[in-house]
Formats: C-alpha cells, sequence, structure tokens
C-alpha cells in the first residue's frame, strides 16, 4: 500500500492502486490515517485516472530439445544370397545338391533355348518309364534294358550292319515267373535273320546276333501297374 495526500493529487496526473487508498490528514503534529476503497474513491475524487489494463506479456522462449535415446542393438545377419555350384557344363540346367546354398549343373541335363537334352532315363509317376539305348559292335548276346519293378515295355529298335538292316517295334510282359513277346518289323533290307530279341521273366531285355557285328539302337516304355 502506498501513503499519497490528497493535495498532491492533480487532475493530470495518474495513480495505479491496487485496492485500498490510505489517506492522510494534519491533525496536530502529525497525520491521522483514512481508509478510502477503490469504489469511494472513484465516485469522490473523478480526477484520479484508473488506466486500462495493459496487454499481456509476450510468451517465453521454448526449452531446449532432450537429449536422444541410446542406439537399439544390431539385428543379426541375414544368411548369403549366393549359390555355390558343382559342375561346368555348358547350358547345364542347376539342380539342388543337398541342402541350400549348393547346386549342381547338370552334365547330363541341358538346354540351349531350343532343345532339351536328357542323357538318361526319365520316369514318371514312378510307373511308366522312358530309356533309351545304342549298343554298338554286337556280336554275341548282349542286355539291352533290365526293366524290374516293371511289368511290361513297348520297344522301337533299328538293328543295322552294313547295307543290312531293319526297324521293329517289340512288346513284351512278364510276372516273375513268365514272359511274352510278340514283334513288328519292316520288312529288311539285305538280310537281319541273325538278329532276334528275348525278354526274361523278370523283365530283361536282350538281343542276340548268330553272325556279323551289329549296332542296336532302341527306346522302350516300360509300363508298371
Amino acid at each position: 500500500m502506498a501513503l499519497i495526500k490528497v493535495s498532491e493529487l492533480t487532475s493530470t496526473g495518474s495513480v495505479k492502486i491496487d485496492d485500498i487508498l490510505m489517506i492522510s490528514s494534519t491533525s496536530g503534529s502529525g497525520y491521522t490515517s483514512n481508509r478510502i476503497s477503490i469504489e469511494d474513491l472513484v465516485s469522490s475524487q473523478p480526477f484520479l485516472d484508473l488506466g486500462s489494463s495493459g496487454t499481456a506479456g509476450s510468451s517465453g522462449t521454448s526449452g531446449s530439445n532432450g537429449s536422444s535415446g541410446s542406439s537399439g542393438s544390431n539385428g543379426s545377419s541375414g544368411t548369403s544370397g549366393l549359390i555355390t555350384l558343382a559342375g561346368t557344363t555348358d547350358n547345364g540346367i542347376i539342380t539342388l545338391n543337398g541342402s541350400t546354398p549348393n547346386g549342381t549343373v547338370e552334365s547330363n541335363l541341358t538346354f540351349d533355348g531350343s532343345t532339351l537334352g536328357i542323357t538318361g532315363d526319365i520316369l514318371m509317376n514312378s510307373k511308366v518309364g522312358f530309356k533309351s539305348t545304342r549298343i554298338t559292335g554286337v556280336t554275341g548276346t548282349s542286355s539291352m534294358f533290365i526293366l524290374t519293378g516293371f511289368d511290361g515295355v513297348v520297344m522301337d529298335y533299328l538293328a543295322k550292319s552294313g547295307s543290312n538292316m531293319r526297324a521293329g517295334t517289340l512288346v513284351a510282359i512278364w510276372n516273375g515267373s513268365t514272359s511274352n513277346l510278340t514283334e513288328t518289323t519292316t520288312t529288311d533290307l539285305g538280310n537281319t535273320s541273325a538278329i532276334t530279341f528275348n525278354v526274361s521273366n523278370a523283365g530283361t531285355i536282350s538281343v542276340s546276333a548268330s553272325s556279323g557285328t551289329w549296332t542296336i539302337t532302341a527306346t522302350v516304355r516300360a509300363l508298371g501297374s
């Protein structure tokens, strides 16, 4: 609170009063004080200027950012994306070798963009097998196909010795205790009577040449039940 003499207030001055104004008057050697409320003072002393409220102060500046948290641990390394290959056959088809990432470039299975090359047998659903062979220098009895596990066969063949040749189809069946064979052939060029075919009770196809030296080329479709 402030002590203000009324005589010091002028019509051109202004005083800020929070609540109660203490006003003193002369009485003998000292002052006596009177408490006047703001409402009383404004109504009785119109020369006081109770100015309007000031504008709000500006906001303070933002605080600084907190420090960054620590980094998380590293994740585990991924597996290598490279495959280890065995084999160098040009146009060889790659097959899985045991477990990834090992592979084999097959030498008996190739593809050059237009021709699929297979050296070996083809087995379909374990009941149909495709095989081929070419035997040269046949002068006695030679085994051509061992078809254990199948029950029958259709074989296409070409037998040739010099200018003597014939082509034919052989159909055979077996059951382990007996077998049967039927052959259909072309008419000979020259004489091919020296060549005969046989099927065993276990499914082995063989060729016999009683004279001459022969080359036998054949493909079979082996059939199982």
